[in-house]
């Protein structure tokens, strides 16, 4: 039901659960990154989860009776990448009924959450907070400006892990586009200036 209508659940530091949905215009605060605490930062991009066709199909109850059975009991959208020269089609299930309104949100953000994973930014970070002092978590909004991987925008942390040893306390968080959440199109020229 989340993917559906493009939320992401994050569980919280206190075991409770959210969902968010993360765009530009959410009203998340952005935190601005601070690289003098990076011990590591790694950049990664491919093409390997994409596809050049992504198409859903849904089975919904008919409405009318007499409508007939075959034509109601369907509902199906596809969408095209053109940044994929290969056909290699993708096909997915919706796991709940949907209308064809509902389907369309669900593989654009299907899409466009592919094309933005495929580039992922690491960094590990001295301690465990973030810039605001608070622990970091799934869905905060990242302000980087790295000039040695060439980066300067705004990312979505996807994953969070911590690490601790004799000596050092620290966390490794992974960054992606905030595109890749969106419901609406996202261009490659788009992601390739970013």
């Amino acid at each position: 039901l989340a993917r559906l209508r493009a939320m992401l659940p994050i569980s919280t530091s206190d075991g409770g659960l959210k969902f968010i949905r993360i765009s530009r215009t959410s009203g998340l605060r952005v935190l601005q990154l601070d690289l003098r605490e990076a011990i590591r930062r790694e950049y990664a991009a491919g093409i390997q989860d994409r596809y050049s066709l992504y198409r859903i199909a849904s089975q919904t109850a008919r409405s009318d009776p007499d409508e007939s059975p075959r034509r109601s009991a369907l509902e199906r959208f596809e969408v095209s990448d053109p940044n994929v020269k290969r056909y290699r089609p993708l096909v997915v299930h919706s796991e709940t009924g949907a209308k064809t309104v509902e389907l369309k949100s669900h593989v654009q953000w299907l899409m466009n959450q592919r094309a933005a994973q495929g580039e992922r930014v690491i960094y590990e970070l001295v301690g465990t907070a973030a810039p605001d002092r608070k622990l970091w978590e799934p869905g905060m909004l990242v302000g980087v400006d790295d000039r040695v991987l060439g980066l300067n925008d705004v990312f979505a942390v996807a994953s969070v892990s911590m690490r601790a040893d004799n000596q050092n306390v620290s966390t490794e968080i992974q960054l992606v586009r905030i595109d890749a959440y969106a419901v609406e199109p996202i261009s490659e020229k788009e992601l390739l200036n970013k």
